[in-house]
C-alpha cells in the first residue's frame, strides 16, 4: 500500500538524517556527542537519500521476515494454549495504571537483534512527534553501556546490562518497555535475515554473516546462527530481564502479542508509559497502526517474497526443531525459553 511505504520511508529518512558513518547511533544530530532526532527534518542529500531508500528496504524485509516466521508458528498451534506465550511476567498487571497522567523522567524502548528493533524505533518516534519531544536512537552499544538521552524519548536498540546500570544510575525516574522474543522464532528470523544476499546487518563479531552462512548448508548455518543467539543476543535479553523483572517502571512484552492484537499491545504499552488517561494515547495507537503488518496488502507482503517466502520459511524452522534433539548448540538456544518467561516448545 502506497500510503505504508510513504510513511515508513518518512520514519526512515528521519532516523536517518546525520551521523552516518558514526557507529552506535542513527540520529539526526550530534549534540554533546549524544545523538538525537527532532521533529525538525532538513533537506536530505542524494547520499542519504539513497542510504534511506536502501534502509527501509532492509526494514521492510525485517518486518516480513518476522511476519512469515511468527504466523507459520501461529498456525502449527505454537501459540495457542499458553505455550509460548510469556508466562507471569510478574510486574506488568502489578504495574498497570488504572487511571491518571504520568509524566517519567524518560520513556525508553529495550529491544535486542531480531525482537522487534524496527517495530520498537518506529513507535518511539511516532511517540515522540505527537508529543512535540526529541528521540534518540542508540543501536550497538560500548562496553561501557549507553548514557542516559538528554532527549524524552530514546530506543536503545541491543539493550544490555551496563547500559541499564547506567540508566538506573543517571535517570531512575524513567519507564521502559522491553521487548522479548522466543528463542526459537529469534534464530529462525536471524538466520532468515542474515542469509539473504545484500544483508550487511549482524551480530558485531559473531561470525553469523551473509558470507559464512552461505558457504554452509542450512543446517549448519542454523547451527552457526543459534551458538551467536546464544553468546550474544539470548545472553543479554535474559540479562536484561533479570535486572529489570522486579523493577516497577520497566514493562515486558512478547514481539508475538503484537501479532494477536497490535492495537491493543501497543495501547497497553503507551498506558503503561504515559498513564491511561493521557489524551494523546489514541492519536498514537492509530499512528502505530500502520506497523501492523497483518494490515499490510498482499503486494506489499509478496514485494519481499523473494527474501522470505513460505516454502524457505516452513523449512527453517522445521530444520531447527529438528536440530534440537540433535545438536546441543541448538538445544541450549531453546533452554533460554524457561528463564526468559516462555513455556519450553513441545513441537
Amino acid at each position: 500500500m502506497a500510503s505504508i511505504r510513504l510513511l515508513i520511508a518518512l520514519v526512515v529518512l528521519h532516523s536517518l538524517q546525520t551521523a552516518w558513518s558514526t557507529p552506535g547511533a542513527a540520529s539526526c544530530q550530534v549534540v554533546d556527542g549524544q545523538h538525537h532526532c527532532s521533529d525538525s527534518i532538513r533537506s536530505p542529500s542524494m547520499l542519504q537519500r539513497k542510504q534511506a531508500k536502501n534502509q527501509m528496504v532492509d526494514a521492510r524485509r525485517e518486518r516480513i521476515i518476522d511476519h512469515m516466521v511468527d504466523n507459520s508458528l501461529r498456525a502449527r498451534g505454537f501459540y495457542h494454549h499458553g505455550r509460548s506465550q510469556l508466562l507471569q511476567r510478574g510486574n506488568t498487571s502489578a504495574n498497570a495504571q488504572t487511571e491518571g497522567v504520568l509524566d517519567p523522567e524518560r520513556i525508553f524502548f529495550f529491544t535486542h537483534h531480531k525482537t522487534g528493533t524496527i517495530l520498537a524505533l518506529h513507535i518511539a518516534q511516532y511517540m515522540a512527534s505527537i508529543l512535540g519531544e526529541g528521540e534518540t536512537y542508540y543501536w550497538w552499544p560500548p562496553s561501557e553501556g549507553f548514557p542516559c538521552s538528554s532527549t524524552k524519548v530514546a530506543n536503545y536498540q541491543n539493550i544490555d546490562a551496563a547500559t541499564v546500570s547506567r540508566l538506573q544510575q543517571e535517570c531512575p525516574g524513567f519507564r521502559a518497555v522491553h521487548f522479548l522474543r522466543e528463542a526459537g522464532a529469534l534464530t529462525t528470523s536471524a538466520y532468515l535475515y542474515h542469509s539473504t544476499p545484500g544483508n550487511s546487518d549482524s551480530v558485531p563479531g559473531a561470525g553469523d554473516d551473509y558470507y559464512t552462512l552461505a558457504s554452509k548448508s542450512l543446517e549448519e548455518g542454523l547451527q552457526v546462527e543459534a551458538q551467536a543467539q546464544n553468546e550474544f543476543t539470548l545472553q543479554d535479553m535474559l540479562e536484561v530481564r533479570n535486572m529489570t523483572k522486579d523493577l516497577p517502571n520497566v514493562m515486558r512484552v512478547g514481539l508475538e502479542e503484537f501479532g494477536q492484537d497490535f492495537d491493543g499491545m501497543t495501547r497497553k504499552m503507551f498506558e503503561f508509559l504515559l498513564g491511561p488517561d493521557h489524551p494523546k494515547i489514541s492519536e498514537m495507537v492509530a499512528a502505530s497502526a500502520v506497523e501492523d503488518t497483518s494490515r499490510w496488502s498482499e503486494s506489499d507482503i509478496e514485494a519481499t517474497n523473494h527474501v522470505a517466502d513460505k516454502a524457505k520459511t516452513e523449512a527453517t524452522l522445521d530444520a531447527l526443531f529438528s536440530l534440537r534433539n540433535s545438536s546441543t548448540v541448538v538445544t541450549k538456544t531453546f533452554s533460554f525459553d524457561e528463564p526468559l518467561g516462555y513455556d519450553i516448545p513441545s513441537l
